[in-house]
């Protein structure tokens, strides 16, 4: 074996060192090796390095071996090493997260977004960032990750085309690395909600599903054989814009007929509900909401009893559930993500979506696909950003010299 592919092979065994202790929690070497179908030696002299950088510490375990001799040592990964940023430049707010190794959020911050041009939103991430930067040692900061709304090439971290602040082919990631000296991850917010998803949320253990988030945009994304799938052009995981319905005249913002974002985005679920109440008004409680009229009003009127309410995430549910079985046709995933204000109708939502994807089901892996709500929900986008960094470490460059 020549030394770069040797040196690859340690890179890769540290990362896959690390992702186990982290995991487990608490896990021996011997273990560790058993895992990885690698020696006890090879795994002490790796750990050995990692210790040494203070990335993982041994513990003594409260149970003595099986011979009955000492107890066995176990090792853990030490979250306070160092830490980790996630941003999320989302289309209306800027969130920002300070984490330790464990995504154990130490501070967090959000802010609407003052102005759209690209100075403004500059100057307002800057100002967030520089103040959480601020709470730890700068030399213990190991990254900045960021979501960001719109089309995101990763490898360059390019915001290719972001619709919500107009930005085209802006080299986002070279001006964070310009101004913090820090390494800087980029991804679309949806695919890193899914990354988020996948390592500390719902999706936690499993290798291939799809997270679908539903806000003023409906947007997916998908892990396959436990890697994020971007697509050729990074524009993979468009699943507001399957056609549901081609009879609506109405054309989406992509110029289609019919397209799920048209009849289950946030928008387009109030949309239909002041509809209703303009022809029907039978609903005690939206009636009252004017313009202020939220999903999240729906969900609790439904919850409530509101039948009108009821009928309008029953519709919603229905559409959902059409683009859910075109995903399960396409992907056989194990599992569905949902992430957004929906979540707020609980089980309501959940039992008519599950029956109508099951009911409609002719085939044995949509009857039993899991469908869960987001677990990190408000934080999705911004664990997931972080998580990005962490990601990056955890390929063990940058931790050891191998």
């Amino acid at each position: 074996m020549v030394k770069n592919e040797h040196n690859h092979v340690k890179s890769s065994s540290i990362s896959n060192i690390l992702e186990i202790i982290r995991l487990e929690g608490m896990i021996s070497r011997v273990e560790i090796a058993e895992k990885l179908g690698l020696t006890t030696a090879s795994i002490s002299k790796l750990t050995k390095k990692l210790i040494l950088k203070d990335f993982v510490v041994e513990e003594k375990s409260e149970k003595k071996s099986s011979g009955g001799g000492r107890p066995k040592i176990l090792l853990k990964l030490n979250s306070e090493v160092g830490y980790l940023i996630g941003v999320y430049l989302a289309p209306e707010k800027i969130q920002v997260l300070l984490s330790d190794l464990n995504l154990g959020i130490i501070k967090r911050d959000s802010k609407s977004i003052k102005k759209v041009g690209k100075n403004d939103i500059l100057a307002q991430l800057y100002s967030m960032l520089d103040s959480i930067i601020s709470e730890v040692p700068n030399e213990k900061v190991f990254g900045i990750g960021v979501a960001m709304n719109g089309m995101v090439d990763p490898i360059e971290g390019v915001s290719i085309f972001s619709p919500h602040y107009n930005w085209h082919n802006f080299y986002l990631k070279k001006e964070l690395e310009k101004k913090y000296k820090l390494p800087v991850i980029m991804d679309n917010d949806v695919r890193a909600m899914a990354l988020g998803e996948m390592k500390f949320g719902a999706a936690k253990g499993q290798n291939d599903f799809v997270l679908i988030n539903i806000a003023n945009g409906i947007g997916s994304g998908i892990v396959i054989d436990g890697r994020l799938h971007r697509g050729v052009n990074f524009s993979a995981g468009e699943v507001g814009h399957l056609t549901i319905d081609s009879t609506i005249e109405e054309r989406c913002s992509c110029g289609s007929k019919g397209c799920l974002e048209l009849l289950a985005s946030n928008w387009a679920v109030v949309k239909r509900a002041k509809s209703k109440i303009e022809s029907k008004g039978e609903s005690k409680y939206l009636l009252d909401k004017g313009d202020s009229l939220d999903v999240e009003d729906i969900c609790h009127a439904a919850n409530e009893g509101d039948q009108l309410a009821r009928e309008i995430i029953e519709e919603t549910a229905w559409y959902i559930s059409l683009g859910i079985r075109h995903l399960i046709n396409l992907l056989n995933p194990g599992m569905i993500v949902l992430v957004g204000k929906l979540n707020t109708c609980g089980d309501l939502f959940y039992k008519e979506l599950g029956r109508l994807i099951k009911e409609n089901a002719l085939i044995d892996p949509i009857r039993e696909i899991s469908i869960k709500p987001s677990f990190l929900e408000d934080d999705a986008a911004t664990v997931g950003a972080a998580t990005l960094v962490l990601e990056n470490l955890f390929k063990g460059r940058g931790i050891v010299k191998v």
